[in-house]
């Protein structure tokens, strides 16, 4: 009992902080070296508590942007959040946060924008937790050894450096570039019949 509680300390541990993190498939592959009979119940039991903890890390990352980031960049991402939010229906977001919890992705930086951007963090979270339950339970029972440290300090660093991107990004000019290259393909597709 005092295993799973330690577990589930550090996997609230590692999904709340924003940076230099591990996988939560790697704890769980870990985990289960030791304690392997259950690992339905302990990857379901496993995601939920990293949920918590990425939503705990999008609400102070919301509250400390909001307070801390630059007005330019408040504006870069309140854009994207408008962009997205009114876009973007409850189901779309659900999938679209499914499909990340399901790629071998670091999920901090997704929940970190959702924070800033205030998106509707729900759907996000629901989402999040399917794809990131289905994604563990199958590395759980595939791996059961973990990376070397080397990969870890990487994976951290490409997390801040995602971060860092996605907060510095002009997503006005990228967005209205993105729009016009569409456009432009439609009209000459239109010409060309």
């Amino acid at each position: 009992m005092v295993d799973y509680v330690l577990l589930a300390v550090a996997l609230f541990l590692l999904n709340a902080q924003p940076i230099l993190s591990m996988p939560t498939w790697i704890v769980l592959s870990f985990f289960a070296m030791n304690n392997g009979d259950a690992i339905l119940a302990m990857t379901a039991v496993g995601v939920a508590v990293a949920t918590f903890g990425r939503y705990v890390l999008a609400t102070y990352t919301g509250k400390v942007t909001d307070k801390y980031l630059p007005l330019k960049q408040r504006k870069n991402v309140r854009y994207i959040a408008d962009f997205i939010g009114n876009k973007t229906n409850p189901i779309e977001l659900f999938v679209i946060s499914f499909l990340y919890g399901l790629s071998p992705l670091p999920t901090n930086t997704l929940f970190m924008v959702a924070g800033a951007a205030h998106l509707r963090l729900p759907f996000i979270l629901a989402g999040f937790f399917f794809g990131e339950f289905f994604s563990n339970f199958i590395y759980v029972n595939a791996v059961q050894v973990t990376l070397d440290p080397g990969h870890f300090f990487l994976m951290g660093i490409l997390g801040i450096v995602a971060t860092a991107a996605v907060l510095m990004i002009d997503w006005k000019k990228v967005i209205y570039w993105l729009i016009e290259r569409e456009r432009k393909r439609v009209r000459r597709t239109k010409e060309s019949r």
